[in-house]
């Protein structure tokens, strides 16, 4: 790494390691998905945000709460605005047309985070505001707003405490049911700017020193740095999409490799190096399909996926094993 114009973020490797035959789930801020769709881009088992992006740690909480053992959505979870359903406690994207149909969604989703959440070895949670919504009439704090008047919610800031606290009480319920899981936190590196710039700072502090607390407290917790390393090692606007909020595409490879680096042993990326070989290939547009070429070269990567499928049966290759023409048997 050139240091030169740089201040490098130590991260230490972590007491565990992320392979391919572990489940993860990972929840939280738009930067829970970044990971997350690169994960299962190369064919880890990640389930990520099954309940659509949280921001805050009270939203996270209790979702991971009703993940672990908490009640089902019920209709009393369900708003409709004109003909659009949705409950206050998930993600736009989980919204229907119906009341039940709204349900059907929230449950199927829950069932199967709380199936990824009693057999994942790793637990990723990320945070991107202590700023949380507070519904008027109900008193409740959403997870989402779901574009509403504003004039229905109270914006309020969370304590360290309380955020604390809240995560304290998730994570307690999750090991209730998975009691080996270990937990990764970060915080978003992603900028509120709709807060302001000093509230910004303040909410990201906010949650820096509970995630710092619970680091401490809790046995198995940990903590990877994707704030500080874009704010410090990374500390130039270049690293900024054009809405100079969330991080460029080479902020997001930059952080990823550090997240590679910190969380994969050696044998791990090299399978994820001969997966993504495979990946890159299926991706490949072939100028000349019908061409002599182009069916030698899908011929060879068919022998390679197969290959692979067979040294680690645990891998799902199917998309690029049918891509490649490789018949498989049921």
């Amino acid at each position: 790494m050139d240091t030169r114009f740089k201040t490098p973020v130590e991260i230490r490797p972590f007491p565990f390691s992320i392979d391919y035959s572990q489940d993860m789930l990972l929840m939280g801020s738009c930067f829970a998905g970044l990971l997350g769709e690169r994960l299962s881009r190369l064919k880890f088992k990640a389930l990520c945000n099954p309940l659509g992006i949280l921001f805050d740690p009270l939203s996270l909480g209790e979702s991971l709460s009703r993940m672990a053992s908490g009640p089902m959505f019920a209709r009393s979870d369900i708003e409709c605005v004109g003909d659009i359903c949705f409950s206050f406690q998930a993600h736009g994207s989980l919204s229907a047309s119906s009341p039940e149909a709204c349900l059907a969604q929230l449950n199927t989703a829950l069932e199967e985070a709380r199936t990824c959440l009693q057999r994942a070895s790793l637990l990723v949670v990320t945070m991107g505001t202590s700023g949380v919504f507070r519904h008027k009439t109900s008193g409740r704090v959403v997870a989402n707003c779901h574009k509403l008047p504003p004039t229905l919610f109270v914006r309020e800031w969370l304590t360290p405490q309380e955020v604390q606290s809240a995560l304290e009480r998730a994570i307690s319920e999750v090991r209730m049911v998975n009691p080996d899981i270990e937990v990764l936190l970060t915080v978003s590196p992603v900028r509120h700017l709709k807060d302001g710039a000093h509230q910004n700072h303040l909410s990201k502090a906010v949650l820096l020193l509970a995630v710092d607390a619970l680091c401490r407290s809790l046995p198995r917790v940990h903590y990877f740095p994707a704030y500080e390393v874009l704010l410090d090692e990374l500390r130039d606007y270049r690293y900024y999409g054009q809405d100079m909020v969330h991080p460029s595409d080479l902020a997001a490879d930059w952080i990823w490799d550090r997240f590679v680096e910190s969380c994969m042993n050696h044998e791990t990326k090299a399978v994820m190096k001969e997966v993504e070989g495979l990946v890159l290939a299926r991706e490949h547009r072939q100028l000349h399909p019908w061409s002599e070429a182009a069916r030698v070269f899908m011929h060879h990567q068919g022998l390679k996926a197969v290959a692979l499928s067979e040294r680690y049966p645990f891998l799902n290759l199917q998309a690029e094993l049918q891509h490649f023409g490789v018949v498989t048997g049921d």
